[in-house]
């Protein structure tokens, strides 16, 4: 007599659910830190704006032949407009969730460079923080060279 073993067609149920489960768990993961990292990704590209504004106000300030100011109305993270005295130059907006300050020895939402491309100086340092620890930092010294610091 021959037996016929009933051989298993597929998974069960039970068995797709769980898989199911278990690469919903990885996904909700991953999209949090590719969040995450699209997040900290967009916040540096505003800072590398920030350093090359500055960089390009300063050769802006010696081909004008005239005084140069970056300002901001309330925070950095607002956005900043950048002036002569007889024009706005150019202007970014801000982004939200960000936190930038300046510590320069005189005030805290402006910077400017004078004609020779100096800071009169007005060195100081732009730290950007990311959830209270600094990550990345711009320096601008007293002659009015701008640095990136990580």
């Amino acid at each position: 007599m021959i037996v016929f073993k009933r051989i298993p067609q597929g998974f069960s149920l039970i068995e797709i659910l769980i898989s199911l489960f278990i690469i919903s768990i990885i996904a909700l993961f991953s999209v949090q830190g590719i969040s995450d990292f699209f997040e900290h990704r967009k916040q540096r590209v505003y800072m590398r704006q920030l350093y090359h504004d500055l960089k390009w106000a300063r050769v802006e300030a010696i081909v004008l032949n005239t005084r140069i100011t970056l300002a901001s109305n309330s925070s950095w993270c607002a956005g900043w407009e950048i002036s002569s005295a007889s024009q706005v130059l150019k202007h970014r907006d801000g982004i939200e969730n960000c936190k930038i300050t300046f510590s320069g020895s005189l005030s805290a939402t402006s910077f400017q460079f004078i004609a020779d491309g100096s800071s009169n100086y007005q060195s100081g340092h732009f730290y950007f923080y990311d959830q209270e620890k600094i990550t990345m930092k711009i320096i601008i010294n007293p002659v009015g060279r701008v640095r990136w610091e990580d």
